[in-house]
């Protein structure tokens, strides 16, 4: 049975997908290659500079006083009726905002910080906020006034950040930006910026056109960049690593986005490598192509085998390579229509073992990369690990690893979410139950960080 037929039914959830960041954009008549490049070498790639190009919200003195002591607990940072909260092992959730419209949040590295963005008024504008993790020093830091002036809009109508990250020691975020336009797609600016907490100043790392997304090395000395066509790595202030950057042809969306293909680090963070989807994700023979690099000396392997689904298991970001470099995952259709076989290979496609067969969703690796996590349609999620068997983990539709064994699950829907906590092997339980229809969430400290 063609793949085409196979991945019907999942085509669909994806496109819907399109107002996310993620996985936006509607069908397009011709190639993602042809479609998005033409875009890109329409926009003007400014001079590097080394000074900061604009200033966010400045910081006011109750933002900059002394943070609290390092948590010494787990904290959960989730949003209820649009508001951020706080719930720390053995307390009762804490109320940290008031401003409601919230979307996203995020934990600094030391857990002493968040930041979290919030829907404005106007449809498909966000603004930047930091919060401390105490509730005290709330403020805002980027809105679609400040990031407009990066660039000249064109016929965009607004700049917006697209990937956001606390920097190591948490004194401010690299991001980098999108457009938005006044109908569907995505067109990302490509580049990569670096806001002060304490100044406010916005400096460029890497101008526009010469970033992409972006994953940081465990060891936070470097970032690798994955683009369309292309995968690099620079030195964490943007000096480039001296190695030719590794190429390959775009692969198609069959939509009005660029696909940017996930990356993972090797825990010494000696190499980098991502599994590149073949060309057509439709076509009979799709597969896909593993790339590893060893940084700074820019070494490669590359093994051109897959004969499998790797598009569509990646569509979240979440890599079919293993973080320790040492395995692939892949689906693989079989003779029962939307039934696939769950695949764990060597990176060169090698002593390739079946693991489970259903109507499966890819979970993602296990921070360790020793285990993986997937779940079958209307049916709990799974941890398994060669040569044993799977762990039911429970309901859920998201996991979080908090530890080597310890987790937190997202289970329901809309109006009805339910948080719980588990231990492979062991009991789940339930953390919280809320009756919100949007819910973010982030975890602290999480597996891997």
């Amino acid at each position: 049975m063609p793949w085409n037929h196979l991945w019907a039914l999942i085509l669909v959830p994806v496109m819907l997908a399109a107002c996310t960041p993620e996985a936006p954009g509607s069908p397009a008549e011709q190639t993602l290659a042809t479609s998005v490049a033409g875009t890109l070498e329409a926009l003007p790639t400014p001079e590097p500079t080394n000074g900061p190009i604009a200033t966010a919200a400045a910081p006011t003195q109750t933002s900059a006083a002394k943070l609290p002591p390092h948590p010494a607990t787990r904290q959960l940072a989730f949003t209820d009726q649009g508001d951020l909260w706080l719930l720390e092992d053995g307390q009762e959730p804490r109320r940290l905002t008031q401003i409601g419209h919230i979307v996203s949040v995020q934990f600094s590295l030391d857990g002493q910080s968040l930041l979290y963005e919030r829907q404005d008024d106007q449809r498909d504008l966000y603004e930047l906020r930091y919060i401390q993790a105490d509730g005290h020093g709330d403020r805002l830091l980027l809105h679609h006034g400040i990031l407009d002036a990066l660039y000249p809009l064109d016929d965009a109508l607004h700049i917006l950040p697209d990937q956001i990250e606390f920097t190591p020691d948490s004194s401010g975020i690299l991001f980098n930006t999108r457009l938005v336009f006044e109908g569907p797609g995505l067109v990302k600016n490509d580049d990569l910026l670096h806001l002060d907490l304490t100044s406010g100043a916005i400096t460029p790392i890497l101008p526009r056109g010469a970033g992409g997304d972006f994953t940081r090395s465990p060891d936070g000395s470097m970032l690798a960049i994955s683009r369309p066509m292309e995968l690099h790595a620079v030195w964490a202030d943007g000096r480039p690593l001296a190695f030719t950057p590794v190429s390959f042809p775009a692969v198609m969306t069959y939509s009005e986005y660029a696909y940017y293909p996930p990356v993972v680090w090797s825990p010494d963070s000696s190499r980098f490598g991502s599994l590149v989807p073949s060309v057509d994700p439709f076509a009979p023979d799709a597969g896909g192509q593993v790339w590893i690099i060893r940084v700074p000396e820019g070494e490669i392997e590359s093994y051109n085998f897959v004969e499998g689904q790797t598009f569509f298991p990646q569509s979240r970001r979440r890599s079919l390579l293993s973080p320790s470099l040492n395995h692939i995952a892949y689906f693989r259709e079989t003779d029962e229509a939307n039934i696939v076989d769950l695949v764990i290979a060597a990176p060169d496609g090698s002593d390739p073992q079946p693991y489970a067969t259903g109507q499966l969703r890819w979970l993602g690796w296990h921070p360790s990369g020793d285990g993986f996590a997937y779940s079958e349609t209307g049916g709990p999620i799974y941890f398994g690990q060669l040569q044993q068997d799977a762990v039911n983990l429970g309901e859920g539709i998201r996991l979080l690893w908090a530890g080597e064994r310890d987790y937190l699950l997202l289970a329901g829907r809309r109006g009805e979410w339910r948080l719980a906590e588990g231990e492979i092997g062991g009991e789940v339980r339930t953390l919280l139950n809320l009756s919100t229809q949007d819910i973010a969430l982030d975890l602290w400290p999480k597996a891997g960080k």
